[in-house]
């Protein structure tokens, strides 16, 4: 209560504060035979992309349009951008024909692309801005979590795990944009892979000197898995039992899908014991164990880490409700646009930009599969955000099952319609039509 107040107006530096309970936990945490306590620290990092963030804004004042190329990958921003300048959507022109290039959530510079755009707008001429190095390390947006997680855990001397209870303090630096929901994203996995019948959960945000937190490598699960993950070699430890052993009496069994977890989250499919074992397979873990072993006999210090962890997909926002009632979003949908023209030739058409993914490969691919077309003949375009259909931008690890899945609806549309076509001009019904290797 006497921190100092990182800003004077506001009357604490506590952002977000509350306490989840899923499941008896306190009556599971008591029935158990061993119980631990231990203390985690997830460190800041920074991620630096080789390409800082870049923004050039062209103002046209005879048709009152706002011209943006951004390295951005935030989604909607182009709404956003409307918003801060007070223009109408439809004044504000993105391009998202370009290449943001390396990412990994960092690239969302709103901040910059609105200062840019108004002195665009102010001084009647095109402006650009480029970050040199220091400023995109100092101020720009790609520090990630800083968290300290105090666990506990209680489970049997089987190994079997009974309740997990996890409280996390963020700090997300001297201001806040989405940090807190960084604490949220974790609802969606709290369990990670491991069958955990009740769950407490206290996540704290809090706000501090530092440079502001972005969403750097997952939005935030990436530092509860870690905390998951220590619980297990802690129990491990405890027990004296082997760690690969242990996550194997708690991980989910393929037959146990769909699967809820206490959070309410359902996991659809999985197989983890198979994927555990081809792992191990893979890089030969007895031989692994055994140059570890002779590394420590010569005087090295020297380990293996094992993790096994989720990271939810799709854009799943289902705890934004959860951490804030007025906000109905579950997920975040994403579109394309399949048009086949006089000559037969296929365009694929998206509204957003890209990091590097590969979403021209993506598109034209399930497009190609569905109209049973060469991949190589389809064009893959990014219209502007005038021209776009609604999108949500490559964020969420989503972008194969969103934009994928809607490539392959309107590929379908495209067939049926094709094949009601021929069934009408010659005369037959649908049943007795077929499409074969792009032919009707």
């Amino acid at each position: 209560p006497d921190a100092h107040r990182v800003h004077a107006a506001h009357d604490s530096n506590v952002l977000y504060r509350r306490k989840f309970v899923w499941g008896a936990v306190e009556q599971d945490w008591n029935a158990a035979e061993e119980r631990l306590n231990f203390r985690v620290h997830w460190g800041r990092s920074a991620t630096v992309p080789i390409e800082t963030f870049g923004v050039v804004a062209n103002w046209n004042p005879g048709v009152g349009i706002l011209d943006v190329w951004a390295s951005i990958q935030m989604p909607k921003y182009p709404e956003q951008l409307a918003r801060a300048l007070r223009l109408p959507g439809n004044a504000v022109r993105v391009h998202f024909d370009i290449d943001v290039g390396g990412s990994y959530g960092v690239k969302r510079g709103i901040k910059h692309t609105a200062l840019v755009s108004y002195l665009a707008m102010k001084l009647g001429v095109p402006v650009r801005l480029l970050e040199d190095r220091l400023e995109n390390m100092r101020g720009g947006d790609m520090h990630g979590p800083d968290r300290i997680f105090d666990m506990g855990v209680a489970f049997d001397r089987s190994g079997r795990i009974r309740a997990l209870k996890i409280r996390a303090l963020d700090d997300v630096g001297a201001y806040a944009g989405r940090s807190p929901l960084q604490l949220g994203k974790p609802v969606g996995a709290i369990c990670g892979p491991y069958q955990i019948p009740s769950v407490e959960y206290e996540p704290i945000s809090v706000m501090t000197n530092k440079t502001p937190q972005e969403a750097v490598r997952g939005f935030g699960q990436s530092p509860t898995n870690f905390a998951i993950e220590r619980t297990i070699d802690h129990i491990a430890r405890h027990l004296g039992m082997d760690r690969i052993a242990l996550r194997k009496k708690n991980l989910l069994t393929k037959e146990e899908f769909p699967y809820r977890i206490p959070s309410g989250s359902t996991y659809d499919s999985g197989d983890y014991h198979t994927v555990l074992d081809k792992a191990l397979a893979a890089i030969d873990y007895p031989a692994l164990v055994a140059r570890r072993d002779a590394a420590r006999k010569a005087g090295l210090l020297a380990g293996i880490g094992i993790s096994t962890c989720l990271e939810p997909s799709g854009g799943n926002s289902a705890f934004e409700p959860l951490f804030n009632p007025k906000n109905d979003t579950t997920t975040w949908m994403d579109s394309c646009l399949v048009r086949v023209d006089l000559s037969g030739a296929i365009t694929g058409v998206m509204g957003t930009s890209s990091s590097g993914q590969g979403h021209e490969t993506l598109v034209s691919t399930v497009v190609g599969e569905v109209l049973e077309r060469d991949p190589a003949s389809i064009r893959v375009v990014r219209a502007d955000s005038l021209n776009a259909l609604p999108s949500n931008s490559p964020v969420g690890s989503r972008m194969a099952i969103m934009l994928g899945g809607a490539a392959a609806g309107a590929a379908r549309k495209i067939r049926e319609t094709l094949i009601e076509i021929a069934a009408h001009n010659l005369g037959g019904t649908i049943e007795t039509i077929e499409y074969k290797e792009g032919n009707v």
